[in-house]
């Protein structure tokens, strides 16, 4: 009978060096949270005491931040953006207009939330 027993893998050098890395270090010194005016724990006392309440039919102010396939990407403050398809984004739609006519990057309206969040968090807006 012959044996096969497998000679287990060398790692490269690199793929060590990998293993072992860590990442950068960063101290934070009381100096630098002084210059700065906030410390990791005051901004993790903001973000969780920061309330996210969006309800259907509720008009937000928002800025559309990036063109995306069937619509646009709006920034409206909360935890993830919003998405304005592009059948929301006017009254009336032109054959062969797109979004890119409609709006423009930064133009900053206001929204009314047409949908509950999805499981990643957005929700959907329009400007009719």
């Amino acid at each position: 009978l012959q044996s096969t027993l497998e000679k287990p893998q060398q790692l490269t050098r690199f793929d060590r060096i990998k293993a072992r890395y860590k990442g950068p270090i960063t101290t934070i010194t009381p100096e630098i949270e002084a210059e700065v005016g906030f410390s990791y724990s005051s901004f993790e006392d903001a973000v969780a005491a920061t309330t996210y309440s969006f309800n259907r039919n509720d008009v937000v102010k928002g800025t559309v931040v990036q063109y995306d396939k069937g619509g646009c990407i709006v920034d409206i403050g909360a935890k993830a953006s919003a998405f304005l398809p592009f059948q929301e984004a006017s009254l009336f739609q032109e054959q062969g207009v797109s979004i890119e006519s409609l709006l423009s990057i930064d133009d900053e309206k206001e929204f009314e939330i047409i949908s509950d969040e999805d499981e990643n968090g957005q929700l959907l807006v329009s400007i009719r």
